[in-house]
């Protein structure tokens, strides 16, 4: 193996299925366990069979003369495992015009750190990374760096409501469309029209969340929205204590070359 390429894998959500029951995991975060529902449970072993023969066949799972059994190489614990028991987690959910939503997964389990994607439908790739930089770097080269302006807006505030409302008025109706909702909330002139051309013109709608699987029940976790439009940047993050009936989102126009610092914040939690 050239040692300057990362360590790389791809595998089957078969396989990958397969993988999970080798390691006693019953969910990896992007597999969907729903592509089980309806079929029968022995097609369903017929199926698992086969993936399993196929990961032999690939030298990932071997034989341990001693115990007598199959086992996961080292290199396929190591990413798969990282990814099924991770300490930490960053979730990306990325979203551009006329494209499908994508799920970008980095996790890191003691001094690994692992990017998990789908680049195609049933297909998932596993690459070793080298460090938490690198984690930085993958999710920025999804955003338009260098060239951007600033939005003329202040920092404000709007319920999640009514800029879902605008999302969707400026799908329809363009700047026009989203200054129609924009109007019913109190932000100065500037602001809203600045908030309206991004709307209209979004490039990058990525949610980022940061998990901290190392307590007890649900993960602790913080995160925010990054929206990229042809005006520049917004910080999108929920307002800790809003109520549940009205949600509020802070909205903070951010300069390009602060978002690297923003991402690289977010990751450095732990």
């Amino acid at each position: 193996m050239d040692e300057k390429k990362p360590l790389t894998v791809s595998l089957s959500q078969e396989e990958l299925f397969v993988i999970l029951r080798y390691l006693e995991v019953p969910y990896l975060m992007g597999l969907n366990n729903a592509v089980w529902q309806g079929i029968e449970e022995d097609v369903a072993g017929l199926i698992l069979s086969v993936a399993e023969r196929a990961l032999i066949a690939r030298n990932f799972l071997v034989m341990n003369t001693v115990q007598k059994r199959f086992e996961l190489v080292p290199p396929i614990l190591a990413l798969v495992g990282a990814c099924a028991k991770p300490d930490y987690s960053l979730i990306m959910t990325l979203n551009r015009p006329r494209k499908p939503s994508e799920g970008l997964f980095f996790h890191l389990a003691g001094q690994i750190v692992v990017s998990h994607t789908i680049p195609i439908t049933g297909i998932h790739q596993f690459i070793a990374l080298p460090d938490k930089k690198a984690v930085a770097r993958a999710v920025l080269s999804n955003f338009s760096l260098g060239t951007e302006t600033v939005p003329e807006g202040k920092m404000s505030r709007i319920t999640q409501a009514l800029l879902v409302q605008a999302r969707d008025a400026a799908v329809a109706g363009g700047v026009a469309g989203a200054l129609a909702i924009l109007a019913q909330v109190d932000l100065d002139p500037e602001t809203r029209q600045a908030l309206a051309i991004t709307l209209a013109t979004v490039k990058v709608n990525a949610t980022l969340a940061y998990m901290d699987h190392q307590n007890d029940g649900e993960p602790a976790a913080d995160g925010f929205t990054i929206l990229e439009g042809e005006n520049g940047f917004w910080r999108l993050k929920l307002v800790e204590g809003s109520s549940a009936e009205e949600e509020l989102v802070s909205l903070q126009p951010l300069p390009g070359d602060e978002l690297p610092g923003t991402i690289e914040s977010l990751i450095n939690r732990s």
